[in-house]
């Protein structure tokens, strides 16, 4: 679930939590939205990043490295909005 848009330098930032902490390896992550990330909805069609506010369930695919932080910060590529 997004829970906070953020940005940093220009680049366009989320912190997100996942609802069931105890069944990923983190449960929250700061997401550096990727330049040409796809953000889609279940059909596939294209939602585009105005549709990553607050409150919204998404699955997030990530490339890249991992800063090990608190929380880790990691680079989304793919988001898929859920209803």
């Amino acid at each position: 679930t997004v829970s906070s848009p953020r940005e940093r330098n220009g680049a366009e930032r989320m912190l997100v939590e996942a609802p069931e902490p105890e069944a990923v390896r983190t449960g929250v992550a700061v997401v550096t939205i990727d330049d040409d990330a796809m953000v889609l909805r279940r059909d596939g069609s294209d939602a585009g990043r105005g549709a990553l506010q607050v409150g919204r369930d998404v699955t997030v695919w990530v490339s890249g490295g991992e800063r090990r932080s608190l929380p880790p910060q990691v680079r989304g590529t793919a988001f898929l909005l859920h209803p």
